[in-house]
């Protein structure tokens, strides 16, 4: 190849790094194909490098309304960390995820990456 096709070549994929074709190749950070309902963020534990918890700023809005927006972060973070998005979540007294209220109406929700 010549001088000029590497050139040209280098060009494209400078380019092309730069329009969202490494996202769609996967080499970016996790994003939902839908925008989710909620703003939340995930923190790592410092006891235990499977736990973590995500506080999700949902103004008070309850669990069915909010899990998506709670477990999108949670299953990225146990595939990218872990290799597997099996997740073991902290449950109340129901069998349902055990949340907990922060003032301002988040809420706090708790796991742990189970899988291998």
């Amino acid at each position: 190849m010549t001088r000029l096709g590497n050139l040209l070549l280098l060009g494209l994929a400078l380019a092309a790094t730069g329009c969202g074709v490494r996202q769609s190749l996967g080499f970016g950070p996790a994003q939902p194909a839908d925008v989710l309902p909620f703003e939340a963020k995930l923190s790592e534990s410092d006891d235990d490098i499977r736990a973590f918890t995500v506080q999700v700023q949902a103004g008070g809005a309850g669990l069915d309304v909010t899990r998506e927006s709670v477990r999108f972060p949670a299953t990225a973070h146990c595939l990218q960390s872990f290799g597997d998005t099996e997740i073991d979540w902290q449950l109340d007294a129901s069998g349902d995820w055990a949340g907990m209220p922060l003032e301002g109406g988040d809420m706090v929700y708790a796991g742990r990456c189970a899988g291998r």
